[in-house]
C-alpha cells in the first residue's frame, strides 16, 4: 500500500512536470502567473532530485544532509 501511494505521487509529479510548462506558456513572461508556474517547475526539479537522491539542488535551497 505504501509503495502504491509513492508510485501515485511520483506519477503526479511527472505529469505536472509535463503539463506545467504548457500552462506557463499561456502567460506572458513577468506576469505573476508565469512567475508562479516557473517557481513550481523549480520546486518539482528539487523534489525530483531529492527523491532520486541526486546531488542536484535548486538555488537557494539549504541542504539537509
Amino acid at each position: 500500500m505504501f509503495t502504491q501511494r509513492i508510485d501515485a505521487a511520483l506519477d503526479a509529479i511527472a505529469a505536472c512536470k509535463v503539463k506545467a510548462p504548457l500552462l506557463a506558456d499561456c502567460y506572458r513572461p513577468g506576469t505573476p502567473e508565469r512567475i508562479a508556474l516557473e517557481g513550481l517547475l523549480v520546486a518539482l526539479e528539487t523534489v525530483d532530485a531529492a527523491l532520486l537522491r541526486r546531488d542536484a539542488q535548486a538555488p537557494g535551497i539549504a541542504s539537509f544532509g
